[in-house]
């Protein structure tokens, strides 16, 4: 009876172990599912997003396969310019070998008043002759009138030859050395005029002329020689005096 009721217990024990294990094992189950289930939900979106993303990984990688080319073509640049400098230098500019046929530099006309830049030394070029700018020239009237008209007053008629008109900034000095080797060279009648000092004439010069002569023939005969004496640029006047009766 004893063992009877031994036994018993040991089969109620066994039952219990085994039903406590089954309950482990359904709990193991239950969270081992729990634990797919979010595994799961994590690595399918993030596998469907790194699927999306692999073109634009293989098109950015893509020219890292063209790295050993392009290193080949830098070293072909490298020795090609180390063979460059390795020749000896060449102005393309200099004389050189002409096809027959072709023109050179020097044989094209360049612009009026400009010198060909290519042109060989020594080689004509059809050029024509920069423009002289002429210095500027101080006309007085052609008639100068000294005085004014009025009651009592009388007109008297001449001619002269202006050698010179010299700035007054210039001095006196400047004036008396031109009439000074006018006279030298024979020129008679040698005389320097204030133009600042004879209404209404243009002021600011010294005029040194020759004169007056009575007519205008005997001054177109004196000019020659006026000419002749070096003073080249002498140019005749009328000269208008109004005096007192």
């Amino acid at each position: 009876m004893a063992t009877a009721s031994v036994s018993g217990r040991r089969k109620t024990a066994f039952a219990q172990a085994a039903a406590a294990k089954q309950r482990r094992q359904k709990i193991f189950v239950i969270a081992g599912a729990v634990l797919l289930v979010l595994v799961l939900a994590y690595e399918i979106p993030h596998t469907l997003k790194t699927l999306n993303a692999s073109p634009k990984h293989s098109t950015a990688a893509a020219p890292q396969s063209g790295g050993p080319s392009t290193a080949a073509a830098q070293a072909r640049a490298a020795a090609t310019l180390r063979s460059l400098r390795r020749k000896s230098s060449a102005d393309p500019f200099s004389g050189a070998t002409i096809a027959a046929g072709v023109q050179s530099f020097g044989a094209v006309g360049s612009p009026p008043g400009l010198r060909d830049p290519f042109a060989t030394s020594g080689t004509a070029t059809p050029t024509s002759p920069p423009a002289q700018t002429p210095p500027p020239v101080h006309i007085l009237p052609k008639q100068i009138v000294i005085g004014t008209p009025g009651a009592g007053r009388v007109a008297s008629h001449g001619w002269i030859l202006i050698l010179a008109s010299i700035p007054t900034a210039q001095g006196r000095a400047s004036a008396t050395a031109t009439a000074t080797k006018a006279r030298g060279r024979g020129l008679s009648s040698v005389s320097i005029l204030n133009s600042s000092n004879r209404r209404p004439l243009r002021g600011g010069y010294w005029v040194v002329y020759t004169g007056p002569y009575p007519t205008l023939n005997a001054v177109n005969s004196a000019s020659s020689d006026v000419h002749a004496s070096g003073f080249a640029d002498a140019y005749i006047r009328q000269l208008i005096v109004y005096k007192a009766k």
